[in-house]
């Protein structure tokens, strides 16, 4: 496999490994000040970054750091046996490759400093895709576990055999259990910690290769390849973000469509890829956008437009109906406006745009502004804050639990002067059977299906909302509680109960928050 080699970007810190047969530690350079010989003899430009888990808050505390105390002492040196297990094995497979330098975060990132951290924390785009390769520790449960011991293989046994047709075969043969090609990787990975933590989502996405270490193999990544250790099996790689930015593929050669047709693709990656992460974990809750901020800046340079909390300004009417699969509690602390899939824990998903089959969709509102805040540096990281301006048609309605659904999520009906007019999704409150309360309902648009299968039939959706006891700039606030839809696979008639609504529905101007 043929390795592209450097780049010219470099982190602002990264760890020199240091020569152990002459006696060189291991210790943080600051990447500036690398004099000019030096980059030459150790060649600077590249570098390895690690993608791991730092474990539990009591793993995490004993863990090696950089902070404001101990940053001199990092730069003079290291010692080898105080670093946790995982980085003594990236250390070792960087000195193992050749490859003088380093990248781990928490060594090259100041821990203590909140304005370092927000600053580094923005460049991870840059960091990994531009590392020469990525290891990504996918074994253990914590920093303190090593990535390279590897535990003998237990599907294996020694059988001896003599073959009365073949007289050379004859003695003691080694038989041992192989994964069909395709499922090797995810079956020494599937219960990884490293896989479900949200940080690391991003990491093995961003990165330009990828050496990943299971628990009995390890694989290599590029942009379009994966091969295991022990085949010669290929498989091409899904390439979500060089796809979207513009790094040639296979795959995109192939691409022969309108730029809209394009943008709405690259938008559908994104949603899928939301999906996908928002079921990782975060040891901080507050990290949750900050954590896939790298592919948003990758994302942005393909669907331009301003970023709003985990959605995108120019594709709002679509990204906004995002659903939360497994409905649960709202954190206490603000993370994202509640419109924002990032405001909910648990994993999310995208079908109802999807479903229509068709283009052709009938708006019943106007998005009149949309805005957040950013806390800090990275306009792709946090927000303090977030509301959407929107004039269009609201109608009370009262909800109830659907008593019976063949879907796995727990719907709710909506009814008006006593007729079940649409189903709901909520985003996380909850209605005991029996149980009721008055929501307000914003119609979005009906879209044209494909027909066939109900699922691909017409579609009205919108919105539910709850009313909040606050008004910004004279319009009434509400807050983002699910949504909702009409179609075929409900009603077999859906024109009839989108009139009844625009009949008795109020024209309003709100904010939602």
């Amino acid at each position: 496999m043929e390795l592209s080699t450097s780049s010219k970007f470099l982190p602002t810190r990264l760890l020199d490994v240091g020569n152990p047969e002459t006696g060189v530690q291991v210790r943080l350079v600051l990447t500036d000040k690398i004099s000019e010989p030096e980059r030459r003899q150790k060649d600077s430009s590249r570098y390895m970054a690690l993608s791991y888990c730092w474990g539990s808050a009591e793993e995490s505390s004993r863990l090696l750091k950089t902070t404001h105390s101990t940053i001199g002492e990092r730069l003079t040196a290291i010692k080898f046996e105080t670093m946790p297990l995982a980085v003594q094995d990236a250390v070792t497979v960087a000195r193992t490759l050749q490859i003088q330098y380093i990248w781990i975060d928490s060594l090259c990132i100041i821990q203590d400093d909140a304005e370092d951290w927000q600053i580094e924390s923005s460049r991870m785009a840059d960091i990994f895709s531009n590392a020469y390769l990525t290891i990504v520790a996918a074994v253990g449960s914590s920093c303190h576990d090593s990535f390279l011991y590897r535990e003998p293989n237990q599907l294996s046994c020694d059988v001896k055999v003599k073959s009365h047709v073949l007289g050379t075969l004859d003695g003691q043969f080694s038989l041992r259990s192989r994964r069909p090609r395709g499922t090797e990787k995810m079956s020494e990975i599937v219960d990884s910690k490293w896989i479900s933590r949200g940080w690391t989502f991003q990491e093995e996405r961003l990165a330009r290769r990828v050496l990943m270490f299971g628990k009995n193999k390890f694989f290599l990544d590029c942009r379009t390849i994966e091969r295991a250790e022990d085949t010669e099996y290929y498989r091409l790689r899904p390439d979500w973000v060089g796809s979207v930015c513009g790094i040639p593929s296979e795959e995109n050669g192939a691409i022969r469509a309108s730029k809209y047709s394009q943008m709405r693709s690259t938008s559908d990656h994104w949603q899928t890829l939301c999906s996908h992460y928002s079921y990782r974990e975060l040891t901080f809750a507050a990290d949750k956008l900050p954590a896939i901020s790298g592919i948003a800046s990758k994302f942005s340079e393909k669907l331009g437009g301003s970023y709003l909390a985990g959605l995108w300004k120019d594709y709002l009417m679509h990204d906004l109906f995002w659903y939360s699969t497994h409905p649960t509690i709202r954190p206490l602390n603000y993370r994202a406006p509640s419109w924002s899939w990032a405001s909910v824990d648990r994993k999310i998903s995208y079908p109802f745009w999807r479903t229509c089959g068709s283009n052709e969709c009938e708006m019943y509102c106007t998005i009149l502004d949309a805005q957040v805040t950013i806390h800090g540096l990275d306009p792709f990281g946090a927000v303090i804050d977030g509301s959407l301006k929107i004039q269009g048609t609201l109608l009370e309605m009262e909800a109830y639990q659907r008593p019976e659904s063949k879907s796995s999520l727990p719907q709710w009906i909506l009814h008006f002067q006593n007729l079940e007019i649409a189903l709901a999704a909520p985003d996380s409150a909850k209605l005991d059977p029996g149980e009721s309360k008055m929501y307000w309902a914003l119609l979005f648009a009906k879209c044209k299906g494909s027909g066939g299968s109900k699922a691909r039939k017409s579609q009205a959706r919108g919105l539910l909302l709850d009313k909040c006891e606050q008004e910004r700039e004279g319009s009434e606030v509400f807050q983002r509680v699910g949504v909702f839809y009409v179609s075929h696979a409900f009603s077999e008639n859906i024109s009839p109960a989108v009139d009844l609504w625009r009949r008795s529905a109020s024209e309003s101007t709100i904010v939602i928050i």
